[in-house]
């Protein structure tokens, strides 16, 4: 991951949002509609400036330019990953009402300990799921630290483990030895061209991977998830937006059941019991992301699947 200042890696720079861009403090830029600026800063947002009047088609322009990806009044909203690895995504009117709306998102390239996000039990029962391979799910609402935990559990992988990441936009910051990363790609100006994260998840299980990371499930991808981790790859791990811990598996279901018309409500809910082995909800305070709950699946009496929490 480069640490050069985002402007200097934008050919003409970012006018009235360069300095912002380049202040690591800052986690996040928004323009709201097409000229007011803010930013998220230690955890608050606050209001810091102003675009001249058409200085937000040309960003936008320049911001894409390198990424290959494109934004017009067909197609009025664009994700993207920039050159400095952050996230883009940029919403064009009559989508956005009031006028053009865009978000950097900026990820650090410092992976923090895994006790910065928990407690010492806490962290001994991820560093435990980790070495037996447990497959992971990290659930949490929007900039929760979802993604920063995941990082934190990857440095726990043996080099000698063969990991497959799939993204949609490539975000996660991995440092593992041996690292194969898969990034979908949108359709082009004919819609053609289109690999969705459902494409990728398939084409990883031909990679002869040892653990494959979904950066995030969110739609068709979740069946071929689940399936794969029924079907004996362990040790594998994603995220999802859910707003508790026991709200995750039904999340994963309900995913699952609107994206695979064979299935009922029993197999879905079945699949996620069977082929999850660990929750780890996530939750936030300001600039502090931490552990809110973890759960795991036990066998009860009669045979069926419970979530229960493992951290109390």
């Amino acid at each position: 991951m480069t640490t050069a200042p985002l402007s200097s890696l934008i050919p003409g720079g970012l006018g009235s949002l360069q300095t912002l861009c380049d202040d690591s403090s800052i986690t996040e830029v928004m323009v709201v509609a097409g000229r007011h600026v803010w930013v998220e800063q230690r955890g608050h947002l606050r209001r810091a400036g102003e675009l001249m009047q058409g200085e937000f088609d040309i960003l936008v322009e320049r911001l894409l330019r390198s990424s290959r990806r494109r934004v017009d009044v067909m197609s009025p909203i664009v994700e993207a990953r920039l050159p400095d690895n952050s996230r883009l995504c940029a919403v064009l009117p009559p989508v956005s009402v009031d006028g053009g709306s865009l978000n950097i998102r900026r990820f650090s390239s410092t992976v923090r300990d895994l006790e910065q996000f928990c407690t010492q039990r806490e962290a001994a029962i991820l560093r435990q799921a980790v070495c037996e391979q447990r497959n992971i799910v990290v659930s949490g609402a929007t900039s929760s630290g979802k993604t920063s935990l995941l990082a934190s559990l990857a440095t726990l992988i043996d080099d000698s483990e063969r990991v497959v990441c799939i993204e949609d936009t490539a975000e996660l910051p991995l440092h593992c030895g041996h690292l194969v990363r898969l990034e979908g790609r949108p359709a082009n100006v004919e819609g053609n061209g289109r690999i969705t994260m459902q494409t990728l998840v398939r084409t990883a299980l031909r990679l002869r991977p040892d653990r494959i990371v979904v950066g995030e499930v969110r739609g068709e991808e979740v069946v071929d998830m689940l399936t794969a981790l029924h079907t004996g790859h362990r040790g594998c791990w994603t995220t999802c937006h859910s707003t508790s811990l026991h709200d995750t598996p039904r999340r994963l279901a309900t995913m699952a059941l609107s994206n695979h018309r064979g299935w009922n409500s029993d197999v879905a809910n079945d699949m996620v019991r069977s082929s999850v082995d660990v929750i780890v909800h996530m939750q936030r305070h300001g600039e502090q992301r931490s552990v809110a709950a973890i759960g795991a699946f036990e066998a009860m009496s009669d045979g069926n699947l419970r979530l229960i929490r493992i951290d109390d």
